[in-house]
């Protein structure tokens, strides 16, 4: 070490302060102008950058000039004396400054009164609702009751009344607690899961005991099984609650032929597709189809339902439609019902026709044109 020292303590009556050391030399007068100089011009800074892009500082000084309350603010400002008068300028008396006619509460202008709806309406531009409106002024500028202005104008705004919706959700309803155990049970499915495996789950509302059975089926009978299974360990409940929807299983299985839901049609268009698809893969809402040309797509399984025949109710196969040139057996000529054969000595003649009170007679000529009655069918 390049020098040797002791440490010694000094009691703190013996160890005086050093003044000339630390007293700062007392300013002279251009050095105080110069400062006054500087805090200005920051102020004025401060002024530019907070004024709207749609105002100038002219503007907001001229209006602020003949405003009655911000001449009182300005006033105590001078004075440093505020009174009750000004009780909603009191809380931020320290925030508040002043520049020429201008009033700032921190990096923000105090609007007058004859500008602040001029303000808003330009803050909300763009439709952007409560939130949005208070933030856009609030990041510039400032007056006591903003906050209140912004709601009312935006509730009476009639653009946000249009984009907002109609009906408000209804409010949650709390689910009175039983008294006893299995009384009151809610039954509902999850799913489908990845794996496309659904899971019913049963809850007792009073206890929170739920079961669970994993299924790969929401069919009617399912359900009608594992709640037998359930009321024969535990009775019958009072009350059983769902939500009275179906589950998302569409039954459909690898090899079934299935129709695609049309997704832009016309009003003559059938809701699906009329040319069937045979189902080669399916996972979760996710499925594969494939056309007799031999072209597979991918759709959800929302937009597809199976093939079913109208009298058995059997969905049909790839071997029940018909080969890939489009001849058509058996299985799909149960789609057409036959005509009703009626003996000739049945039918009516045009004589019983004519003498039938709930009938009338239209002579018919060529070229007329005429229109026919079809009866509605599902």
């Amino acid at each position: 070490m390049p020098y040797n020292f002791k440490v010694r303590a000094i009691p703190g009556k013996e160890n005086a302060a050093d003044a000339l050391s630390r007293l700062l030399p007392k300013p002279s007068m251009d050095e105080e102008k110069q400062n006054t100089n500087k805090t200005e011009e920051y102020i004025k800074l401060i002024v530019h950058e907070a004024t709207p892009n749609a105002l100038s500082a002219q503007e907001v000084e001229e209006a602020s000039k003949d405003d009655p309350e911000l001449q009182q603010v300005r006033q105590q400002l001078s004075n440093n004396k505020w009174d009750k008068s000004s009780k909603t300028f009191f809380p931020m008396r320290d925030e508040l400054c002043s520049i020429g006619y201008l009033v700032l509460r921190g990096t923000r202008i105090v609007i007058p009164k004859a500008l602040r709806s001029k303000c808003i309406k330009l803050a909300h531009t763009g439709q952007l609702g409560i939130v949005g409106t208070k933030q856009r002024l609030k990041s510039k500028v400032w007056w006591p009751g903003i906050d209140k202005e912004v709601e009312h104008f935006v509730k009476s705004c009639h653009g946000c009344q249009l984009v907002e919706s109609a009906l408000p959700p209804e409010p949650l309803q709390v689910t009175e607690l039983p008294s006893g155990p299995w009384q009151d049970i809610g039954i509902d499915f999850l799913g489908p899961l990845d794996s496309g495996h659904y899971i019913l789950v049963v809850i007792d509302y009073y206890s929170r005991y739920y079961d669970a059975e994993i299924t790969k089926k929401t069919t009617s009978q399912k359900v009608i099984d594992t709640l037998d299974r359930l009321f024969s360990m535990h009775g019958l409940p009072k009350t059983l609650k769902n939500q009275k929807r179906h589950a998302k299983y569409s039954g459909l299985e690898v090899g079934d032929k299935v129709l695609v839901e049309q997704q832009l049609r016309s009003k003559t268009d059938t809701p699906f597709n009329a040319t069937p698809f045979t189902l080669v893969s399916k996972r979760g809402n996710s499925c594969t189809i494939e056309s007799n040309e031999g072209v597979q797509y991918k759709r959800n399984s929302t937009h597809v339902k199976k093939f079913l025949l109208p009298k058995t109710g059997e969905s049909v196969s790839v071997s029940d439609v018909g080969d890939k040139n489009g001849r058509i057996s058996k299985a799909v000529s149960q789609l057409i019902p036959p005509p009703e054969t009626v003996s000739s000595h049945e039918r009516p003649t045009s004589s019983d026709l004519a003498q039938s009170p709930n009938v009338h007679v239209v002579r018919l000529q060529l070229s007329v044109i005429i229109s026919l009655r079809m009866r509605a069918k599902n």
